[in-house]
Order: structure tokens, then C-alpha cells, then sequence
């Protein structure tokens, strides 16, 4: 792994180089680029979505309730908008639809990552919660691995802030759109996570959506909203 230049090609091949950054940070950078904050509401988890012809409606568990054209699930591998979705797909889901948990990952802060494949494919809910002690051993097991001419892995490990060990998913969900709905990022679709490419595929399929959205946009007439056969299409090319 330490003999490919994959990654020193990203700006060249996609446009913007790859970086690594704790959530933690990412988060206020992104929040000081929202322009409307007060459109912003936290810790308000989805508690329903119900669709109907012209909009789809968003209850939330502390009684909130908003209507829209379109909602954008970009709520992760556990996400309810992705649920939604599922419930109105035409054959029911099959225990090989569902995203699995095939991967453990070691984890530093500052982020690197050691990946170690399980095998085998197991529910999310089944993956077992690891121990510190279980982290140092698999830290320990690749501690000889050179990842400069002149660093290994365990110079590494030495100089952690901490580390962890989690089941990390990997799959393609069975179903992104309905008629009012899509899903975009982890809860669409979760590969590369031994890469830490997340973040990327939202940025993508976000583009994809976005793209298509004011396309359509731009064939209505000034202050015509778009009709619900339009709406469809763009999800369904989406998709």
C-alpha cells in the first residue's frame, strides 16, 4: 500500500486533494459557511415522513412539523429517511440488502487508520464493541509495517492522542428515491471506508442531485414551481 501514489493524484484526477480532519473541526467550518443559521434546528431527530402527491411532510419527536417539495436524507448509515424509503420499495429487503459491518478498523487521533477485514458479513447490530486492550493488539500486529522510508506504523501508534477500535460498514443501499425522497452520502452508500472517503461520496451525489435539480429549475418560467412529474424525474435520474 505504501508503494501507490493513488492519493497524490486526486487533485489532478477529481479536482480537490484529499485531507484528513476530525468532525469536530469540520463541523464549525461548516456551520460559519451556512448562511441562513436560524433555518438550522438541532437535536430535532425525525420522528415520521409521510408523502403525498404535491409535498412530503416531516414530523419530528418534539411535535415539529414541515412541509416540502423534496427531503434529502443525509442522515447516515442509520438513517430514517432511508427507512422510509424502504418501506415503499416494491419487493420487501432481505437480510443481503441491509448494510453490513465486514470491517475493523484501528483508529488514531490525529487520523490514520489500520484496516483489518473480519471475514465475513455481519449486521451492524451484531458487531461487537472492542476493548482498548483489543485496539493495542491489532495496533501492535502492523506496528512493523514501514509507511515512509524512514517511519512504521508503531512510530506512529507511539505518538497517538488515542485509538479506538469500531466496526466500520460497507454496502450499497437497495433503494435511494421515492416519489418526495432521496438519500445521499453514508446513507446511500458506504464503501472505501478503510479509506475515508465519506465525505467525498456525499460531496459527489450531492452534485449529481443538485446539478439535475436546477436544470429543471431553469426550464420553469420565473415563479413557476416545479410539478410533480418533473420532481419524479429528477430523483429517478438521480438514482
Amino acid at each position: 500500500m505504501n508503494d501507490s501514489n493513488a492519493m497524490g493524484q486526486y487533485r489532478e484526477k477529481i479536482g480537490y486533494p484529499i485531507a484528513f480532519i476530525e468532525c469536530c473541526k469540520l463541523l464549525p467550518i461548516i456551520v460559519r459557511h451556512i448562511q441562513h443559521t436560524e433555518c438550522v434546528r438541532t437535536s430535532a431527530r425525525v420522528a415520521s415522513i409521510e408523502e403525498s402527491d404535491d409535498y412530503v411532510t416531516v414530523t419530528t419527536i418534539d411535535g415539529l412539523s414541515l412541509t416540502a417539495d423534496i427531503v434529502v436524507g443525509a442522515d447516515g448509515v442509520r438513517s430514517t429517511v432511508r427507512i422510509q424509503i424502504d418501506s415503499n420499495l416494491p419487493e420487501a429487503l432481505t437480510a443481503d440488502d441491509l448494510l453490513p459491518a465486514p470491517q475493523s478498523m484501528a483508529c488514531q487521533r490525529p487520523p490514520k487508520a489500520s484496516p483489518r477485514n473480519l471475514g465475513q458479513n455481519v449486521p451492524f447490530s451484531q458487531v461487537p464493541r472492542y476493548t482498548e486492550a483489543e485496539a493495542e493488539a491489532l495496533c501492535q500486529s502492523v506496528a512493523y509495517i514501514q509507511v515512509t522510508p524512514k517511519l512504521k506504523f508503531g512510530g506512529i501508534y507511539k505518538n497517538r492522542v488515542v485509538a479506538v477500535k469500531t466496526g466500520v460498514e460497507e454496502g450499497v443501499a437497495k433503494g435511494w428515491h421515492t416519489d418526495r425522497a432521496i438519500i445521499v452520502g453514508d446513507a446511500a452508500c458506504k464503501a472505501l471506508s478503510a479509506g475515508g472517503q465519506g465525505a467525498s461520496q456525499v460531496i459527489e451525489l450531492c452534485a449529481v442531485f443538485v446539478n439535475s435539480f436546477m436544470k429543471a429549475r431553469k426550464a420553469c418560467y420565473p415563479g413557476e414551481k416545479l410539478s410533480s412529474e418533473p420532481v419524479k424525474s429528477i430523483l429517478v435520474s438521480y438514482a
